[in-house]
């Protein structure tokens, strides 16, 4: 049997999903089998550089195969990936490490003296590996072989760095159990969670969805719906450019049938808008069911204009923490009505409290209990609690719904609903 070890889920995905397309960017495209082999030729470099178990792997990199290669290559060695932003300052930088103390760095080649400089001083130097042709030469040299590594668990770790909004940044520990759970999408996609390792598997076989993760992967969001998306056996769309281009990403989403947009707020949600508007003939993207917002709310107005040029899809508001993942979701679409107020829909795990402390009833929210699991759903207008969202919502012209946390949202206008473990 399976552990929840994050490395070990996707070698089970790898052994049902192999032949099947995992990672598209615009100069690679990546198979399950592939990508495994990438990852796990990854693995015996970390190795060769003494790279073990509980051994912090920092992440200097723009978005590419390699930034998810080397995260999960970290996971199969039970060693702990650490997100570094490549727009830190160079003291924000040795802030990181000498906090999170990597034993190896792996960084954009750009970048070389200003991670020099800030891992200079520490007592031990970590390793550095530079991304490009030292990277390839590197994997090139290594057995594509899976690495037996003995003690995983879900008990492994994972780092998450915030972006320092409120001070430097603070690194997040999370087990690899919890964060399956909390952040994504609890091993099933737009679907129940799972209560087996061996059922992450199962439910890649069927798993479709079309990623594309607008944002860093530096940042959560972007990271955690990839690695969600990998779990279910969908396909991740990887935007390499090193700037934020609406036009750009709107390319990218018509020519990959991008099914799942992923953005941060207005900084992404405002110009993708205005782009539409502005060539309203110009992008075919009738593939694209769900636009997911992570770590800022969408204003009205952005909100009104992205569903002015795509009525179809749901626009899905989410909320949640570094600490704790996805709490709940405020879904959209075109011709619902107005509300005062944001009103987001709650998970089964998260408790509304008020100032004395007092927990809450969540607002539009239908608990179902079994003797394993509590789950929440909702389908319809905002307001309009159902208990059973087993059927769907209709045909595409119809209000498309949502159910569970924010990271469950995904295409197919009728995912079903997410269910919350026990813990």
């Amino acid at each position: 049997m399976s552990t929840w070890n994050l490395g070990e889920l996707f070698e089970s995905v790898v052994d049902v999903a192999g032949p099947r397309q995992a990672i598209s960017t615009v100069d690679r495209d990546l198979t399950y089998d592939q990508l495994d082999a990438r990852v796990n030729r990854l693995a015996h470099v970390l190795i060769g550089s003494g790279i073990g178990a509980g051994d912090r792997v920092a992440l200097v990199l723009r978005n590419g195969t390699e930034y998810l290669e080397a995260m999960l290559a970290s996971f199969k060695l039970r060693a702990v990936p650490v997100n570094v932003n490549t727009r830190y300052t160079t003291e924000e930088m040795r802030y990181v490490f000498d906090d999170a103390a990597p034993s190896l760095v792996i960084f954009e080649p750009d970048l070389a003296n200003q991670v020099a400089e800030a891992t200079a001083g520490r007592g031990k130097a970590p390793s550095t590996l530079a991304r490009g042709q030292a990277y390839e030469d590197a994997i090139a040299s290594a057995s594509d072989r899976r690495p037996a590594v003995e003690g995983r668990s879900g008990d492994d770790r994972y780092i998450l760095y915030t972006g320092g909004t409120t001070g430097m940044p603070k690194g997040v520990v999370w087990r690899h159990e919890d964060l399956l759970f909390a952040a994504l999408a609890g091993g099933n996609l737009g679907g129940d969670p799972v209560e087996s390792p061996d059922e992450v598997a199962l439910n890649a076989v069927r798993g479709r969805t079309r990623l594309l993760p607008a944002s860093p992967f530096t940042h959560g969001t972007a990271h955690w719906t990839a690695l969600a998306t990998l779990l279910n056996g969908g396909v991740v769309i990887i935007d390499t450019g090193t700037a934020f281009d609406p036009a750009r990403l709107w390319d990218l989403t018509e020519a990959e049938r991008a099914t799942v947009l992923v953005i941060v707020g207005d900084a992404f949600g405002r110009p993708l808008g205005d782009v539409l508007a502005a060539h309203p003939d110009r992008w075919d993207l009738t593939d694209l069911l769900v636009i997911l917002s992570g770590g800022a709310v969408l204003s009205p107005t952005t909100r009104e204009s992205l569903l002015a040029e795509l009525p179809w899809i749901v626009l899905v508001d989410g909320y949640g923490t570094s600490e704790t993942g996805g709490h709940g979701q405020m879904p959209m679409w075109a011709g619902q009505s107005a509300a005062s107020l944001p009103r987001f829909h709650v998970d089964a795990d998260t408790t509304v409290l008020d100032d004395a402390g007092r927990g809450g009833r969540p607002v539009a929210t239908v608990f179902r209990t079994s003797s394993s699991t509590r789950s929440s759903c909702w389908c319809g207008p905002l307001g309009d609690a159902r208990s059973d969202c087993s059927p769907r919502c209709g045909p595409r012209s119809t209000p498309p719904r949502s159910c569970g946390p924010a990271s469950t949202a995904t295409s197919g206008g009728s995912p079903s609903c997410a269910r919350a473990r026990t813990r």
